[in-house]
């Protein structure tokens, strides 16, 4: 059966026969965010183009915070291969 002919989460609960239980399952964490994080994505904003499309506003979204996290994941790789020498 199509997703598109369950037109609510209670059919889908019948039909299924599933316990349905509505949960904030996401901790929020605070962290710092640096500012050049900050600048990146003013620029993006304001210089990027971000009025064409949905996929230029996700991408202009999601593109400063990959580049974060694989510098972080750079950071986090070298240091274990640091460690695994010693």
């Amino acid at each position: 059966m199509a997703f598109s002919n369950y037109k609510s989460i209670s059919t889908v609960i019948k039909n299924f026969q599933i316990k349905y239980v509505q949960s904030n399952f996401i901790l929020e964490v605070s962290f710092p965010v640096e500012q050049s994080f900050k600048d990146e994505l003013d620029l993006l904003f304001t210089d990027g183009v971000i009025d064409n499309s949905e996929d230029a506003i996700c991408e202009n979204l999601i593109y400063p915070v990959l580049k974060l996290f694989a510098a972080v994941n750079y950071i986090f790789q070298q240091c274990e291969l640091k460690r695994q020498k010693q």
